[in-house]
């Protein structure tokens, strides 16, 4: 299994996906990761690390990363991808390939490391959702920024190399049908299988009660896309809401750097808790969870959580996406910044309500349970060692 990061710090959607996929391989298979760090990772911290067999750290120093994206710059080759290129990675892949009966790589960042090798081996590319639409969405906010102009110059690249990556490979991974019409149309190629993300209902148990003054928002604050959907939410949203209602607060659950931290703690009704080891243990005082994503790809985790957790939830339509629910059945979905406020407030106002969403929300979740997802994982696999 191969991925650019360390996953066992489940910081961010990506390592999340990642660690699902090897808790659900490791039930029929020894696993073994080969994992790229940007800091040497002492060797003791890995001892105990399930559900790999086997574990070796590559460090690509920071250095090193920009220098291939400068490089890279001039080229056509995607900087996402420059940015994870080693060759000490690529000869230990090429190295481990024949003692093994497959390879998941995760993400095209490691993906480009198995192009073209599914003779020898079955390969199977978990490129989770299609980076060149966030991209694509980032761009046409029209913000004026170093990322901006980074996005742009990447767009096009990547997702080119998207469509070419899933054709190297064995069998190619979306967690949603969005993602796969956006990159191959109505009509993907047979190798191309939609696996959406997975819930573990016994980590985020179903909650007492979702009652009190407090929004709940889950999310990496390292990323634009999440940064981007408080800051919006804030600015348009919570202050009308706290105009008819002054004691309602947003409290920010995820992690994040100290900058973006001082930020959203200087907006008035913001309390932010940053990472946390349970988040289920910050819930207290809420009566909803909300999802107001203006970019991004993929499913939103953030949205499986409250449901699974109980916390009735309220969300964009972009943020819906993917997602097998029913808009005012299961959840609540707007469409403007009244729309939102008009939702949150009926929600701080109406138990009944709460308490429909809450039990309409479990049971719409339960398809995307661990047992269910995970099963779906083996069984694929499966077919293609066959």
């Amino acid at each position: 299994m191969l991925t650019s990061r360390v996953p066992f710090v489940q910081a961010g959607g990506d390592r999340v996906r990642f660690m699902h996929l090897a808790r659900a391989l490791a039930r029929d298979f020894d696993l073994t990761l080969l994992a790229l760090s940007e800091q040497p990772v002492p060797l003791d911290t890995l001892s105990c690390h399930d559900p790999f067999a086997s574990i070796t750290i590559v460090t690509l120093p920071r250095w090193r990363s920009y220098l291939n994206t400068f490089l890279a710059l001039p080229t056509g080759i995607p900087l996402q991808l420059a940015y994870y290129r080693s060759r000490r990675y690529r000869d230990l892949i090429r190295q481990a390939l024949p003692q093994h009966a497959g390879v998941v790589a995760h993400l095209v960042r490691t993906g480009q490391y198995v192009e073209n090798v599914a003779d020898e081996r079955p390969t199977m590319l978990d490129m989770t959702d299609a980076i060149s639409l966030n991209y694509l969405r980032v761009r046409q906010l029209g913000r004026r920024s170093w990322r901006h102009w980074i996005y742009a110059l990447e767009q096009k690249r990547i997702e080119t190399y998207e469509r070419k990556a899933a054709a190297t490979v064995t069998e190619a991974w979306l967690v949603s049908r969005v993602d796969s019409e956006f990159l191959f149309g109505d009509h993907p190629p047979a190798n191309v299988a939609c696996l959406p993300v997975p819930v573990d209902l016994n980590e985020f148990r179903f909650i007492e009660e979702a009652r009190g003054d407090t929004i709940i928002f889950i999310g990496n604050m390292r990323t634009v896309q999440n940064r981007d959907a408080c800051q919006w939410f804030c600015k348009e949203v919570l202050s009308v809401l706290r105009l008819q209602i002054p004691s309602i607060r947003l409290r920010i659950i995820g992690p994040i750097d100290s900058f973006c931290r001082a930020e959203f703690e200087s907006i008035p009704g913001v309390e932010v808790r940053g990472e946390v080891i349970s988040i289920r243990d910050h819930l207290e005082d809420s009566f909803c969870g909300v999802c107001p994503m203006r970019i991004g790809a993929g499913m939103q985790n953030k949205i499986l959580n409250y449901l699974a957790l109980g916390l009735p939830c309220v969300t964009s339509l972009l943020g819906l996406e993917g997602i097998e629910v029913e808009p005012e059945k299961d959840l609540l979905c707007f469409s403007s910044v009244h729309q939102a406020v008009e939702q949150i407030v009926a929600l701080h106002s109406k138990p009944d309500l709460r308490e429909t969403l809450r039990h309409n929300g479990i049971s719409a979740v339960k398809k995307y349970d661990t047992t269910v997802v995970y099963q779906n994982i083996r069984d694929r696999v499966h077919q293609r060692l066959q």
